[in-house]
């Protein structure tokens, strides 16, 4: 697994979850960061969906969704 610039993380042994074109890693011991989900508006897929929905079924917060033209 590459590792962020900076960052000395670890992932954890929480399983990966992934599907053909969209994965969920967990990392640990890395600082507390803010994030942002990006898709093209055309590339929504169920996959995507999916993954937003386990993100929010861990208590991520995605905050309020915004659509950037």
């Amino acid at each position: 697994m590459r590792q962020p610039r900076g960052g000395s993380g670890t992932p954890s042994k929480t399983r990966p979850q992934t599907t053909s074109s969209v994965g969920f890693v967990p990392v640990e011991r890395l600082p507390e960061s803010a994030l942002g989900l990006v898709w093209h508006r055309d590339g929504e897929t169920a996959a995507v969906r999916e993954f937003v929905r386990a993100l929010a079924g861990r208590g991520v917060s995605l905050g309020d969704a915004q659509v950037v033209a």
